[in-house]
């Protein structure tokens, strides 16, 4: 029952022709192992038999002592608003209301002094991502955009599940919203200053030997500078206008570039950088939230066009020294997060280059707020937003924090820079909007059928899910229908 189980939630369509063929024993029908497959009742906050579940996975795939101790990556997707009953544990129940628990509730009811009902629109999930590779989503929450004291309690709750289950957490993910960021700074008094000195490790209140570093998501980072410099020019529509010491930085320089290889180099095998297209260089709103969009236009493939490009023009190419020397930077971020060997010390060279990339964005941050002539709108625009500067700061200085603590309490073992994101969560969602934006009760039916197929993939495809994780959440998806 157990292997038609996990075959028929890989692909429900190949195990209904492999049953139609009566060339085997005569297999379970569908409708049974709907029931098998809904046996762990799926509920809105900390649920045990999901705790129960992601247990016995981890003890069934023999996940080591170490790979037990990982971090908690959370993110939120829109589903419809929508009412739904269903019959769960004898009782018929009514979804698709907020339902963030009791200490949610009570908040909301002092903040707005009355008792309300709310249609969700949307989920927020939350998946524990081991350092030795074990991933599985555990709980999830019907919310209308939870707030940073929601996510504090909610992300507190489940902290303190997964350790009564015999996980550790040692780090938290999540991407650079509004409400993640100030979830973080309450970790720091509110205060940013305070977490860029504490390098992002804050105190464990669940597990006070084993500091808690908060970290923003690597691939929202890389997609928040690339928009930045689109948002970079002289024309009217441009709101920045970014300038370094070296000179502006505009996007017209991305586009000059990429311009200039398609006429030189006519067919796409010829040319310097293959992978261009013109969702690149003029993405629309959708194209812009894909992953690998960004990293392609500022990854070392990029760094080595605009060189080319440079000296194609000679003495004039000099107008390109500052985006080089951004590209310079962007290009190691982009390849030492992406890098899936393992990082076994603190001394590793790949933190010490990332932490000298991160020193030229300092500088030149430094440089343009010490320029008294300036006013503070002025300042604003020559720089980065002051979001993506912060999340910088966080994700490579909350690394080398999980670098250190993990040797610290795991030495001799080793953590993988490319499974430190939210791609994972990301697969999920993007599998989750097959449906078109699902209300709350088809999210739950579509979520235990993911995870079902998720656990097996996970036992037969390691490769697959090392692989899927360096993969835009997009084309995970669509690697996986392929290889379905």
């Amino acid at each position: 029952m157990k292997a038609c189980l996990s075959l028929w939630a890989s692909n429900p369509r190949t195990y209904k022709k492999l049953s139609s063929l009566g060339m085997l024993v005569t297999l379970p029908s569908g409708r049974l192992l709907q029931y098998y497959k809904n046996s762990v009742h799926q509920k809105p906050g900390p649920n045990n038999d999901m705790f129960r579940w992601m247990y016995e996975e981890a003890n069934a795939k023999q996940v080591p002592s170490h790979g037990m101790t990982g971090g908690i990556v959370f993110d939120e997707m829109s589903i419809q608003p929508d009412l739904q009953m269903i019959y769960s544990e004898d009782k018929v129940k009514i979804v698709g209301l907020v339902d963030m628990g009791a200490e949610c509730s009570a908040m909301r009811v002092l903040k707005e002094g009355k008792q309300s009902a709310q249609l969700a629109t949307h989920v927020l999930l939350f998946m524990f991502q081991g350092d030795s590779g074990f991933r599985f989503p555990f709980m999830h929450v019907p919310t209308a955009e939870a707030t940073a004291p929601d996510i504090y309690v909610l992300f507190w709750k489940a902290m303190r599940g997964l350790i009564e289950w015999g996980f550790s957490v040692n780090y938290a993910c999540f991407d650079g919203a509004v409400h993640n960021r100030s979830f973080l700074k309450m970790h720091f008094n509110s205060s940013g200053s305070a977490a860029v000195s504490a390098s992002f490790a804050t105190h464990n209140a669940c597990s006070p030997d084993l500091p808690l570093v908060m970290m923003m998501d690597p691939k929202h980072l890389f997609k928040k500078i690339r928009n930045n410099m689109i948002k970079s020019g002289f024309g009217r529509n441009s709101t920045r206008l970014l300038l370094h010491q070296a000179g502006f930085i505009t996007w017209e320089m991305w586009v000059k570039p990429y311009q200039w290889d398609r006429e030189a180099n006519p067919s796409e095998v010829s040319r310097i950088h293959h992978v261009l297209t013109d969702e690149h260089i003029w993405p629309n709103n959708g194209q812009k939230m894909r992953n690998k969009l960004a990293e392609d236009v500022l990854d070392k493939e990029m760094l080595h066009l605009f060189k080319a490009y440079q000296k194609a023009e000679g003495r004039n190419g000099d107008w390109l020294n500052s985006a080089i020397q951004l590209l310079e930077a962007t290009s190691v971020l982009i390849a030492n997060f992406t890098d899936t060997r393992p990082i076994t010390s603190a001394e590793d060279d790949r933190l010490h280059c990332n932490a000298r990339a991160l020193q030229w964005f300092t500088s030149w941050e430094e440089a343009v707020m010490s320029d008294l002539q300036d006013t503070a709108i002025v300042k604003r625009k020559k720089l980065m937003s002051g979001e993506t500067r912060f999340d910088m700061k966080s994700t490579i200085l909350g690394f080398e924090s999980l670098v250190r603590q993990k040797q610290k309490t795991h030495p001799g073992t080793s953590i993988n820079a490319a499974r430190v994101n939210s791609d994972s969560v990301e697969n999920i969602f993007c599998q989750q909007g097959a449906n078109d934006n699902p209300n709350y009760k088809q999210f739950m039916y579509k979520h235990h059928h993911i995870n079902r197929g998720h656990c097996k993939q996970q036992s037969l495809q390691h490769w697959s899910s090392s692989r899927a994780l360096l993969m835009s959440s997009a084309e995970a998806h669509q690697s996986e229908e392929i290889e379905e």
